[in-house]
């Protein structure tokens, strides 16, 4: 009755610790789109947009085929620009 009783108090444990590892995680990028405009004239579109990322992810190497500009409001974010230096980018900073 006992070992029962253990086996099944085991289970129970191990399917809560499984279930508390499987909980989704949030994603390290969060987009949020504040405003979208047509360019006059061209087939292009402007998005005015907030970006959260989590501290310490890393993108790695990537392009983006349209002008890009963008504000550290917090913390450090370091990039690379056109095959340059690593740039550290701070609150303030150019």
């Amino acid at each position: 009755m006992f070992k029962c009783l253990g086996l099944c108090t085991a289970l129970i444990t191990f399917g809560m610790v499984l279930a508390l590892h499987a909980q989704p995680q949030p994603p390290p990028i969060k987009r949020t789109i504040l405003q979208r405009a047509d360019v006059p004239g061209t087939n292009l579109e402007i998005i005015y947009a907030t970006v959260e990322i989590a501290a310490g992810f890393k993108a790695g190497r990537h392009n983006h085929p349209e002008v890009a500009m963008g504000q550290v409001v917090e913390g450090t974010s370091g990039c690379t620009w056109m095959a340059s230096q690593n740039k550290s980018c701070t609150p303030g900073s150019l």
